[in-house]
């Protein structure tokens, strides 16, 4: 019995790893917002002017950006973002979020047809809403 149950912990362990390292970035969005004008290349495409902002009501936290970490998608042809952050709503809870930044290409690059961002680490329940 006692077996069974440090086997389960382990299993349980292992499937929380990848939701604890999914806030582990290098970089924030608050990084980028302090970049500016001069921005953050990715492949061939210049990313700059980042701003951010965020709320929330009936108790639900706003993040700040220094909580959102942020990957460079290195996709051929595509590069773009990854935000992750523990963006959360609850029951009659809203959150919204709004990231926005420019980009250009470099270096005669191809034309931006478009875009790959993605976000990680938001959920809600029982009615809450993110947006």
């Amino acid at each position: 019995m006692k077996f069974k149950r440090t086997l389960l912990l382990v299993g349980i362990v292992l499937l929380l790893l990848p939701a604890g390292m999914a806030y582990s970035s290098q970089m924030t969005l608050q990084d980028l917002i302090n970049l500016g004008s001069t921005g953050y290349q990715v492949e061939d495409k210049l990313f700059y002017n980042f701003s951010y902002s965020s709320s929330g009501s009936n108790g639900a936290s706003p993040v700040p950006a220094s909580g959102v970490g942020v990957t460079p998608l290195n996709i051929p042809l595509n590069p773009g973002w990854l935000f992750q952050a523990p963006w959360s709503a609850g029951p009659t809870q809203t959150m919204d979020s709004l990231i926005s930044y420019s980009v250009k290409v470099l270096d005669d690059g191809p034309p931006i047809t478009d875009i790959s961002a993605r976000m990680q680490g938001f959920g809600h329940v029982n009615r809450g809403l993110l947006s």
